[in-house]
Order: C-alpha cells, then sequence, then structure tokens
C-alpha cells in the first residue's frame, strides 16, 4: 500500500469537507454515498482516480451523446472515460496526485454537469 503524502492528504480533506464529508480515514481506496451517485477515489502510482457511478440505464444513442460530450475542449482539457454496466453509469478521469482541493472540486463539478442532463432525458422519457 502507498503511503499517502501530506500535501495529497490535506487537499483531499479539503475537497471532501467542501462535500460535507469530514473526518475521513485517508486509504488508498475510499468511497462515499451521495443520494443521486456514488464517488470513488483511488490513489494508485502518484495519481488520484476520481469515478462517479450513477444507477441509470442509457442506450445507445445516449451514451453517443455523452462521449460527445467529453471532448476535452469541452471539459477544460480533462479526459474522462464514461462506460455502463447493466444497472450503472461510470464516468472516471485520472489526475495528478497534487492537484489542489479546488481544482478536485472543478473537475468532480464536471463530472456531475456531464451527468446531469442525461438524467434529465430518463426521467422525461
Amino acid at each position: 500500500m502507498e503511503r499517502i503524502g501530506l500535501q495529497t492528504q490535506r487537499n483531499l480533506e479539503s475537497f471532501l469537507s467542501r462535500l460535507g464529508i469530514s473526518k475521513v480515514n485517508m486509504l488508498n481506496e475510499m468511497s462515499f454515498i451521495f443520494p443521486e451517485h456514488y464517488l470513488f477515489l483511488e490513489l494508485v502510482s502518484s495519481r488520484i482516480i476520481m469515478k462517479i457511478n450513477r444507477e441509470i440505464y442509457l442506450d445507445d444513442e445516449d451514451i453517443l451523446l455523452l462521449h460527445q460530450r467529453l471532448d476535452p475542449e469541452m471539459t477544460r482539457g480533462y479526459l474522462f472515460r464514461a462506460y455502463r454496466t447493466e444497472k450503472t453509469l461510470s464516468l472516471n478521469v485520472t489526475l495528478s496526485e497534487d492537484i489542489s482541493s479546488e481544482t478536485l472540486h472543478l473537475v468532480y463539478s464536471i463530472m456531475l454537469r456531464l451527468l446531469s442532463p442525461l438524467e434529465k432525458n430518463r426521467n422525461n422519457g
């Protein structure tokens, strides 16, 4: 198990605090349950992998629309990957471990925004 650097730990704590999560035992793998999604954070080889899972079914057309929205020009240069399983949609991104808490929050917000219209389409359909 890799040791989490102090600055990385502080940035993660600050980010999670902004989400209303406090007193976290910093581990290399962490997961958090929210009403609309699950957040997973994993530290691997000086990288942070952030993943959001939502319990939503998307058809092929919806997945195509999502992939069009993942263009780095539309996501401030971050490379997101989307994939679906039988009952969930996952969106993840790999970040440098020295990323600031503000940037972590920005990336998290982008991920939620990318998934938001898809949920609205499912509720209206």
